[in-house]
């Protein structure tokens, strides 16, 4: 089963906040390790697991 955490705050560069978004994405593991994919900008980050 796939899932997937994001974050938005249009006031902060979150871009250098991976661990954050690492650590959401931990909440997730039960859902099955067989992929992750991230992606990042200023203002947001998904991150997704699962395949």
């Amino acid at each position: 089963m796939c899932g997937i955490t994001g974050w938005i705050d249009w006031n902060a560069d979150i871009s250098k906040e991976h661990h954050i978004i690492e650590a959401m994405t931990e909440t997730l593991s039960s859902r099955g390790p067989d992929a992750k994919r991230a992606w990042f900008s200023t203002h947001a980050a998904l991150w997704g697991t699962g395949g």
